[in-house]
């Protein structure tokens, strides 16, 4: 980990943040590692990655990153990361799409194990502000339709998430919700974009731009 955190120091994750803070300013209070078992380097190297922008991370700094067990970050670092960590996999995804065939599953078995994600509506927020769009259930229903995929085929071929919110006692809410995302570089959202603008039959997938189905 060491290694990592200097790989992405030296290749110039940090100095645009510097430069953004040219103007002197009050010493900042230091960041709290409240619930933290990670060692100093991972919990700097991911507070790095939480404030530079997206483009500017380098490449080879991102496995590392991605095989971080958020469970040992502080408090504060869990709910960032794990919306980071979702917003870099549904880049690659969109990178790797390019390369599959227009039907990806075809010959294979649906698949059926999957689980849904249990999280807080702290991290749906999040993850909408990495780039994540919610979808209605209706949405998702069309997505399968037009798709031919289920949905633990939309999650993994074209990044569909979905999230168990359970209930907030202190609004006195008695049902957990469940939560739909996607990312909008998923070229899905190409057929989603189609549905939301009233072309709810009849779409000709690519030439919108979308590629892959499922069967």
């Amino acid at each position: 980990m060491r290694a990592l955190l200097s790989i992405v120091l030296c290749l110039g994750l940090c100095v645009p943040l510097l430069a953004a803070k040219s103007k002197k300013k009050s010493k900042p209070k230091p960041k709290s590692n409240v619930g933290a078992t990670a060692d100093k380097d991972t919990i700097e190297l991911v507070d790095k990655f939480l404030e530079a922008e997206t483009s500017r991370i380098p490449p080879g700094a991102i496995p590392g990153f991605m095989k971080i067990d958020y469970k040992t970050l502080p408090t504060r670092q869990r709910v960032p990361y794990q919306a980071k960590k979702a917003q870099l996999k549904a880049l690659r995804m969109k990178i790797d799409a390019k390369t599959k065939p227009p039907i990806r599953r075809a010959g294979q078995e649906p698949l059926k194990d999957c689980r849904p994600e249990h999280g807080s509506k702290q991290l749906v927020d999040s993850l909408k502000s990495m780039g994540f769009e919610q979808l209605q259930p209706d949405e998702v229903r069309y997505l399968e339709q037009k798709t031919r995929c289920n949905e633990c085929e939309l999650t993994e071929e074209f990044g569909l998430k979905v999230i168990i919110v359970p209930p907030n006692k202190k609004k006195k809410q008695k049902y957990s919700r469940r939560y739909y995302l996607m990312h909008a570089s998923s070229p899905a959202m190409a057929l989603l974009a189609a549905f939301r603008g009233g072309s709810k039959g009849g779409t000709n997938f690519f030439s919108m731009g979308f590629f892959g189905a499922c069967r």
